[in-house]
């Protein structure tokens, strides 16, 4: 029993050792996260902290990093568009032959269109930036919370079972000694018919001997009163 609360307290104490620094690192994250993850990720992965400050802040003032790119994507989807509609007026009527191939290419540039505005909606910090801040929020609140509870019951525990401990010398003086044990089992095993039932049986039953009866029949030739018959002989 002892052992067993020796090794519950280091375990309590342990766990809460532990649970104590996680809460003070993840306090110390939560503080100013996004510093934490700009250096992180531009050390890890190279990526350029003008892209990463895009994504974390999604303010308003800043332009997006792919702002030039995704413009210069849309003039050149525009002015082709332009020349396949100016082919489609003109060179169909010396080239009809053409005419197929014109519709596939327009189908293709279509399809392009359509998977440029989906990378121009993906781009947009809004919807990372969004998961970005959720993430943070029950990391910071509900997993501190979450700590604090358990760093609350580890102490409660550590507490419980140093109090048990403390409690254990007085306990174990109360308890019987083996020496008294063994005399109390050796007189008993003496007689093996002799327990403490029958002790208190036959206690009794002196003590029930020990009192007059209210007809005592001392022998045969006692005659009893008012009898006129001779004795017997």
């Amino acid at each position: 029993m002892t052992v067993l609360a020796w090794l519950a307290l280091f375990l309590s104490w342990g766990s809460l050792g532990l649970e104590t620094a996680t809460v003070v690192a993840l306090s110390d994250f939560c503080t100013d996260p996004n510093i934490f993850v700009l250096n992180s990720t531009n050390f890890n992965t190279g990526t350029s902290s003008d892209v990463l400050d895009y994504y974390l802040t999604c303010s308003r003032r800043m332009n997006s990093p792919f702002q030039q790119v995704m413009t210069q994507s849309q003039r050149a989807l525009s002015n082709i568009h332009t020349h396949l509609s100016n082919l489609d007026r003109n060179a169909l009527t010396q080239f009809p032959k053409a005419e197929k191939s014109l519709r596939e290419v327009q189908q293709i540039l279509n399809s392009t269109e359509g998977n440029f505005h989906q990378l121009v909606a993906l781009l947009n910090c809004r919807g990372l930036n969004k998961d970005y801040i959720d993430s943070l929020k029950g990391l910071c609140y509900d997993g501190m919370e979450g700590l604090l509870y358990l760093s609350l019951y580890s102490f409660l525990s550590a507490l419980a079972f140093t109090a048990i401990l403390c409690s254990l010398p007085g306990a174990w003086r109360s308890f019987p000694s083996e020496s008294e044990e063994y005399e109390d089992s050796d007189s008993e095993s003496e007689d093996p018919f002799t327990s403490h039932q029958a002790r208190r049986q036959t206690a009794t039953g002196s003590q029930r001997g020990a009192i007059t009866p209210f007809y005592n029949y001392p022998g045969a030739g006692w005659t009893p009163p008012f009898s006129s018959a001779p004795p017997l002989p």
